[in-house]
């Protein structure tokens, strides 16, 4: 599971293709699934959204 962060706002999404098209709405920005493998990988934000992996 995957769960964007915020502020305060959090969304959790079952895949990684829901959160990059998620971010993509969100921010406007050419978001692509690879970069929040990426981002996930070496535990950074991707425009002020931090990205995490939880198990269900």
């Amino acid at each position: 599971m995957i769960i964007l962060t915020h502020n305060e706002q959090y969304h959790r999404f079952s895949k990684l293709d829901y959160a990059a098209n998620f971010l993509r709405q969100a921010t406007g920005k050419p978001i692509r699934k690879w970069m929040l493998r990426d981002a996930l990988k070496q535990r950074q934000a991707i425009y002020l959204w931090k990205i995490q992996e939880i198990d269900k």
